[in-house]
């Protein structure tokens, strides 16, 4: 697949079946996820694959109780219509056949905090841990794509961090920052509807759009 058709139809597949998702095509997608960029070369990325029934069952109950609460705290509402969509879609989460977490190795630090500089350091120090996992999981998500294979991320389970790593026994040096949900789309990969790019985009300055 060529990786422009992979972008322009990368969306959120929700409506996952329970077929088997086989093992290469996991090795595949992991194998992607580590060829990506990180400051420094770090490399501060973890993943857990979770395909245990048991244990995803906790994880999507984990995801609704969370859910829950983030949908309430939403500043912008969901339609009802989307609310339900997205509640329906919670309840048959155990049912995917494969979830990936996204960890974050804290212990693998780029930089330190000069005196004077504490608090940009620490700005740095964040940002760049953050943006050193993330190009991995793009990875997957393209890699997945190219598969015939769809994705939906969740976040949910940091409104019950402590209950989320006790379940998967995570030190505390590693932060869980995403689940990613596997498996063959029901549905059809279409397009991905989002604003141009030439309303977001400014030039030598902040100052019109184009």
């Amino acid at each position: 697949m060529d990786v422009f058709e992979a972008i322009d139809t990368l969306i959120s597949i929700r409506r996952i079946k329970d077929t088997p998702v086989e093992e290469w095509k996991i090795e595949r997608i992991l194998s992607a996820a580590v060829k990506a960029p990180s400051g420094a070369n770090t490399q501060p990325w973890e993943f857990i694959v979770v395909k245990d029934p048991e244990v995803k069952k906790r994880i999507a109950e984990i995801n609704r109780r969370g859910a829950s609460i983030y949908l309430e705290a939403r500043i912008v509402k969901l339609e009802p219509k989307r609310r339900q969509y997205l509640e329906d879609c919670l309840q048959r989460m155990h049912n995917i056949p494969v979830m990936i977490i996204l960890c974050l190795n804290r212990e693998k630090k780029l930089v330190s905090r000069p005196k004077g500089f504490e608090e940009a350091s620490r700005k740095m120090e964040e940002i760049v841990a953050y943006a050193s996992v993330f190009p991995a999981m793009q990875n997957m998500l393209l890699a997945a794509r190219a598969l015939e294979l769809g994705c939906w991320i969740t976040m949910y389970h940091l409104y019950f961090e402590d209950e989320f790593r006790h379940l998967l026994n995570i030190p505390n040096y590693i932060e869980p920052l995403a689940i990613i949900n596997i498996g063959y789309p029901k549905g059809r990969f279409k397009p991905a509807q989002r604003r141009p790019y030439t309303e977001v985009t400014h030039r030598e300055r902040w100052e019109k759009n184009l």
